[in-house]
């Protein structure tokens, strides 16, 4: 699966979503209805903690899935 294949989406237990995916220009991150360009790395600093145990509080989803 390519990265422009797939949506990235961090679920908060408070109810917000922040959702990343890649166009031909680079990534994009939507935060309530607010389109902005972020790096590859910038995205990864978004999932790294919620992979690493204890690195994060309260409750999160991190959940990709091929774009429909």
């Amino acid at each position: 699966m390519k990265n422009s294949e797939c949506e990235i989406r961090i679920l908060s237990g408070k109810g917000w979503v922040q959702t990343f995916h890649r166009n031909k220009e680079g990534w994009i991150q939507t935060t309530n209805g607010i389109d902005r360009r972020c790096t590859a790395e910038q995205v990864l600093n978004h999932m790294l903690p919620m992979l690493i145990e204890g690195q994060h509080k309260g409750s999160f989803s991190l959940v990709v899935e091929k774009k429909k």
